[in-house]
C-alpha cells in the first residue's frame, strides 16, 4: 500500500466513527430529556414547592405542598425511576392554617426528616416531622420555633445517625437574622440549652446570627 492511498482509506473510517458517536450522543440526549420530564403528581388541584433527597436504593424521597380541603398540606412519597409512587403519597400534616416551603434530608436508615413553614406572614413558624422508610410517620409534626417573631424558608441537613441541623430566616421587630436549631432523631433538642436560649451575634443593626448551642461537633 502506497503512502498516498492511506489517507483515502482512513478518512472515511474516521468519518464513520464520528457519525456513530454523534448518533449515540443524540440518543443519550433524547433519553435524558425524556427522563427529565417525568410527571410525579396528578392532583386535580395544586402541588407546589417540591424538594427531594435520594435514599440508599437510589430512589428519590420527595416532599411537597398540596392544596387539600381548603389549605396547603405537606405530602411525602418515594418514586421509582419511571415517576411512579412506590411508597405513598403520605399526607404528613392536617393543618388548619397553611403548610408550605418544605425541605427534606435523609439519614442512613432512609428516614426522611422534614421541616416546613407553618402559617403565613407574621404568624409563620418552623415545624418538623419524620417519615420512616416504610412511609409511617415516625415523629408527628411539631413546632421548632420558640419565642417571638416569625420564620421564613427553613432548611435542614441530617447526619447519618439522624441528628438534624435546621437553619431558618427569622424576623423579630425590625431585625432579620439566621436562626439555628439542632434536633435528635426523635425531634427533641439535642443540645445543652433549653429551646429558646440563644446566643446572638449582631452583624449590623438589621442583621445578626443566632445560634442554639453549636458546641456539638456533629
Amino acid at each position: 500500500m502506497s503512502p498516498a492511498s492511506r489517507p483515502t482509506r482512513w478518512l472515511p473510517r474516521r468519518a464513520c466513527i464520528v457519525a456513530v458517536f454523534l448518533c449515540l450522543a443524540a440518543q443519550l440526549c433524547l433519553t435524558a430529556t425524556a427522563a427529565a420530564n417525568v410527571r410525579l403528581t396528578h392532583n386535580a388541584t395544586e402541588d407546589t414547592s417540591p424538594c427531594a433527597d435520594v435514599g440508599s436504593d437510589g430512589l428519590p424521597r420527595v416532599a411537597w405542598s398540596r392544596w387539600v380541603d381548603g389549605g396547603h398540606q405537606i405530602m411525602w412519597a418515594v418514586f421509582d425511576r419511571s415517576g411512579e409512587a412506590v411508597v405513598g403519597p403520605v399526607q404528613v400534616t392536617a393543618s388548619a392554617t397553611s403548610s408550605g416551603s418544605p425541605n427534606i434530608s435523609l439519614d442512613v436508615q432512609d428516614r426522611s426528616f422534614l421541616v416546613w413553614q407553618e402559617g403565613a406572614g407574621t404568624s409563620a413558624k418552623t415545624y418538623f416531622a419524620r417519615v420512616d422508610a416504610d412511609g409511617t410517620i415516625g415523629v408527628a409534626p411539631r413546632i421548632v420555633s420558640t419565642g417571638n417573631g416569625y420564620d421564613w424558608l427553613p432548611d435542614i441537613a441530617t447526619s447519618p445517625d439522624g441528628v438534624s441541623h435546621i437553619a431558618v430566616q427569622h424576623t423579630y421587630a425590625t431585625f432579620w437574622y439566621c436562626a439555628y436549631r439542632r434536633l435528635d432523631a426523635a425531634g427533641a433538642p439535642s443540645c445543652g440549652h433549653m429551646p429558646g436560649d440563644f446566643c446572638m451575634f449582631p452583624i449590623d443593626k438589621h442583621v445578626s446570627i443566632e445560634l442554639n448551642d453549636a458546641r456539638d461537633p456533629r
